[in-house]
């Protein structure tokens, strides 16, 4: 695992990432993506989660990756450092609620006679949906998500 020498400031730029990469019914200003996640005018003809749905060098693994890389190097974080544990909760909600609604959303392939890929599709969306968001959640719940702790 790589060491971030500033936590906070590799929070800030995939926080940035993060929200470059939303659907047009997610973009904010604020930033964080808006909280929304069901696209209040949806298409029978498009995927609203099309952006969001890619494996590969900007793929939600490489997310998920550097999520877990920012939330571990908060725990050797100094004192003279920014904390950016808040924005580190905020970002894994975001991103595992993110995940249940493609996982929700993940639509019918159409198939061909012997074609298995969407079994195999199904079954890289139930590994999103249905996994990785509880342990996401599991994580946050962690003893020492806030950093070290003092000494009694």
């Amino acid at each position: 695992m790589p060491v971030l020498l500033d936590p906070a400031e590799f929070g800030i730029a995939l926080q940035k990432w993060w929200c470059e990469i939303q659907p047009a019914f997610r973009k904010s200003t604020s930033g964080m993506p808006a909280a929304v996640f069901m696209n209040p005018t949806p298409s029978t003809n498009t995927d609203d989660w099309k952006e969001l749905r890619k494996g590969g060098p900007n793929g939600l693994v490489v997310l998920i990756t550097m999520l877990l890389w920012w939330g571990q190097s908060l725990e050797r974080q100094t004192q003279w450092q920014d904390d950016s544990g808040l924005d580190w909760k905020a970002t894994v909600v975001d991103v595992s609620l993110c995940l249940r609604s493609i996982g929700a959303s993940v639509p019918n392939a159409k198939k061909r006679k012997g074609d298995d890929s969407s079994k195999e599709t199904a079954k890289r969306w139930v590994l999103l949906h249905h996994i990785i968001p509880p342990l996401i959640l599991h994580v946050l719940q962690g003893p020492n998500i806030n950093g070290p702790q003092p000494c009694s």
